[in-house]
């Protein structure tokens, strides 16, 4: 993403990213663009899923999952909490998140069955290169 990108988000959410993933975006990192993830039916890269790099898709589900009439995607059905920005979704329901407020480091995964976020990643690079060997294990097994 673009600077220009990055401040609409903030803009549109009304928020400052951390720090960290502010970073990570303008790095426009495309070792997530590039792979794909062979779902036979679909190949999708993982900054199209697990880690969004579209600025209208990141502001899309954030911007849903904080309607006031609440959100499915929360154990109670109320609106979202304010300190968990979405990063990326499992296509289930389920997201990764940052915590904006900066008390959660790292990446945190928000699992809609159970409505409780677990942490997944000390650090935003630590979650990329999960993601990276998880879709890499993936190819190799539907081969």
């Amino acid at each position: 993403m673009t600077e220009e990108q990055v401040s609409t988000v903030e803009a549109r959410l009304g928020i400052s990213l951390p720090p960290e993933y502010r970073a990570f975006l303008l790095a426009d990192p495309q070792d997530l663009i590039g792979v794909r993830g062979d779902l036979e039916w679909k190949k999708e890269s993982p900054a199209q899923r697990e880690l969004y790099n579209d600025p209208a898709r990141l502001i899309e589900y954030n911007e849903d999952a904080r309607r006031d009439d609440g959100t499915p995607w929360t154990a109670d059905d109320g609106p979202w909490p304010r300190q968990w920005l979405i990063i990326g979704d499992d296509q289930c329901g389920s997201h990764w998140c940052v915590d904006l407020e900066g008390a959660q480091p790292g990446v945190w995964f928000y699992d809609h069955d159970t409505g409780e976020w677990e942490p997944v990643a000390l650090t935003l690079a630590e979650h990329v290169a999960a993601v990276l060997e998880r879709i890499e294990e993936w190819n190799r097994e539907q081969r």
